[in-house]
Order: C-alpha cells, then sequence, then structure tokens
C-alpha cells in the first residue's frame, strides 16, 4: 500500500506536468516559429507520456490522481513572461523563458528524488528517474538553442 505522502509526491508531480502541457500547448498555438511550435509539442508530449505514468502509478494503489494544475506563483510567473515574449516575438526571451522553466522542473525531479528515498518504493524512484532523464533532454533542447543563439549573435 502506498502511502499518503507517496500519493502526494506522484500527484504533485502530475499537477506540474499538467501546468507544462497546458502552457506549452498554449505556447505552441500563439508562436508563429516553427522551430518553437515544434520544441514546444515535444515538450507537451514529454509530459503527457510522464502524466500517464504518474497517473497509473496512483490508480495502481486504488487512488484517483489529480487532473488539476497547480497554483504555485512560479508556474503563473514562467508562463506570463513567455505569453509576453511570444506576443512580443522575441525569441531570445522566450528561449530564456523556457530554459528557466525547464531548469526549475531538473530542480524539482533532483529533489523529489533525494528528499523521498524512504517514501517511493523501487518502481516509482525508478520511473521518476526516467522521467527526470526524459525532462533533461528537453532541457538540453532548450540549451542547445541558447547556445545556438549566443554563438549566432
Amino acid at each position: 500500500m502506498t502511502s499518503d505522502k507517496t500519493v502526494s509526491i506522484l500527484n504533485n508531480l502530475i499537477r506540474i506536468h499538467n501546468d507544462r502541457i497546458t502552457n506549452y500547448d498554449i505556447a505552441s498555438f500563439e508562436s508563429t516559429e516553427l522551430n518553437l511550435k515544434l520544441m514546444f509539442s515535444t515538450f507537451t508530449q514529454s509530459s503527457k507520456q510522464c502524466n500517464e505514468e504518474l497517473q497509473e502509478a496512483v490508480r495502481k494503489d486504488g487512488r484517483t490522481p489529480v487532473d488539476i494544475t497547480t497554483t504555485d506563483n512560479n508556474h503563473v510567473t514562467f508562463w506570463e513572461e513567455l505569453k509576453s515574449s511570444i506576443a512580443g516575438h522575441d525569441n531570445q526571451s522566450i528561449i530564456a523563458s523556457c530554459s528557466s522553466a525547464e531548469n526549475e522542473l531538473q530542480l524539482m525531479y533532483t529533489t523529489i528524488l533525494s528528499d523521498n528515498t524512504n517514501n517511493l518504493t523501487t518502481e516509482q524512484f525508478d520511473m521518476i528517474h526516467a522521467q527526470q532523464q526524459l525532462i533533461q533532454l528537453d532541457y538540453d533542447t532548450v540549451k542547445s538553442i541558447t547556445s545556438v543563439n549566443k554563438n549566432n549573435n
């Protein structure tokens, strides 16, 4: 039986990925740059995959996964910055906002894994670690675009 703490951790990650899906779906719709649309779409798909796994882990214990987003001010701030950048067609600001958000997500995953070894089964730990690696690929994409933009300026 999974503890309430474990379910809380899994549901928290679901909320974070719900935010990420919503934000990048909107960003993809709003953006006029094809390469950014593709990047946002990739990030959305990564989060959908993570969400499916997280929801299954919650259901496996007979619990109900959350289906809402967070009210975390950091996510709201990220979206406001991204929306402003897209409206102004400022690709460097868009990439900077994405980089900041992806870095924050990596830090969240690192904290969850390091602080909750006693609250997660080996299967849950391995799943979250694999998700962190998947999200790292998205972060690496943003960092590579940032490097290319710096080299072109």
